[in-house]
């Protein structure tokens, strides 16, 4: 009885160790397609491409602005068709992935700079994309920008 016992006590702990290590990998795997799914955001945001866009935004996608304005898909993607949102540097950095499921919330420091219907600008932001696995892909479903104060 006390063989048995331990060879379902060794049983249960290699399953637990197996489901351990299942769960690690996916979560990096997660990880690492979501790092990649950012930095292919940026890029195409920062070549000003609105119909690549399109792919990383979800239908009801808004970004909240460093000023508290919030911009729907729509107008977003047509500011940057139309070239009066142009894009000619954007930067991250200290990157934060923290992973909810088939959720995940991206934070990191950004810096971007470029122009709005010709007027320069350049921005000091923390930057956080709540992004979703939806039909096997990762789509951003909200950004949401907090300027960072100049002392």
């Amino acid at each position: 009885m006390t063989h048995l016992r331990t060879m379902l006590l060794l049983a249960v702990s290699l399953l637990s160790l197996t489901l351990a290590g299942q769960a690690w990998a996916q979560t990096h795997d997660a990880t690492a397609e979501i790092t990649k799914f950012e930095a292919a955001f940026s890029s195409t945001l920062a070549r000003n491409a609105a119909q690549e866009l399109e792919h990383y935004l979800s239908a009801d996608w808004r970004i909240i602005s460093g000023d508290g304005s919030i911009i729907d898909r729509a107008r977003f993607l047509k500011v940057i068709a139309s070239g009066d949102l142009k894009h000619t540097n954007m930067t991250s950095e200290n990157q934060t992935i923290s992973l909810y499921g088939n959720t995940a919330l991206v934070t990191s420091h950004s810096h971007s700079a470029g122009s709005y219907k010709n007027m320069p600008f350049e921005t000091d932001e923390i930057g956080s994309d709540v992004i979703a696995k939806i039909h096997g892909h990762w789509v951003c479903v909200l950004t949401q920008l907090t300027t960072i104060a100049k002392h």
